[in-house]
């Protein structure tokens, strides 16, 4: 976990269209045609969430780190050793941001791709980290699976309440044990035909 993720299940997503809107103002237009609204997948850009004052601003990022010896991207980070690990402790302390997604992607011992959510039309916030490079990537982080999820995948998004979303932008790295306790929602499991490869 986590290998792609929906960002909005729709078109009549209206916060993803005011975000757009907002990103705009800033960005080129070549970099807004980019941006992946529907499934993303790992170097794409993205929109996500970071704290400025006290509003949740969206900004466009890659998603995936690039590795310190630039063979690749980590598109995850573990929430049990991101504080001590010398690639994300930095991040994790300084750079928190939220993944607003519909669901994420799966796939099971029989390669069929799962489509894993709360519920029909309910989002969900993924707790990542960033970089601050001029056009800055960021991490999902990830715990443990739980429950029925955990036949699938040993790993889930660290996902963070709406209520906690501050909590998480302003202190995250001080309450990730205490993220990792708030018990995983019982996830819908909906098999999706492939359109494409694996990767």
């Amino acid at each position: 976990m986590c290998g792609r993720y929906l960002f909005r299940e729709d078109e009549s997503d209206v916060e993803a269209e005011s975000w757009l809107q907002e990103v705009a103002k800033t960005e080129d237009e070549a970099v807004v045609r980019s941006i992946a609204l529907d499934e993303v997948r790992p170097s794409n850009l993205a929109l996500v969430l970071v704290k400025e004052g006290d509003r949740l601003v969206p900004k466009v990022m890659r998603w995936g780190l690039p590795k310190w010896d630039q063979s690749g991207i980590l598109i995850n980070t573990r929430s049990e050793t991101a504080l001590t690990s010398p690639m994300f402790k930095k991040h994790i302390k300084e750079r928190r941001c939220v993944v607003k997604a519909a669901g994420f992607y799966e796939w099971d011992e029989h390669k069929n791709k799962l489509l894993i959510r709360k519920g029909e039309h309910e989002k969900m916030y993924m707790a990542a980290l960033y970089t601050d490079e001029d056009r800055a990537s960021y991490s999902i982080v990830t715990r443990s699976a739980e429950g029925d999820f955990a036949a699938v995948h040993d790993r889930s998004p660290l996902l963070i309440p709406e209520e906690l979303l501050d909590r998480y932008l302003d202190d995250g790295d001080k309450y990730l044990d205490a993220f990792r306790k708030i018990p995983l929602p019982r996830f819908e499991m909906e098999a999706k035909r492939m359109q494409t490869s694996l990767f």
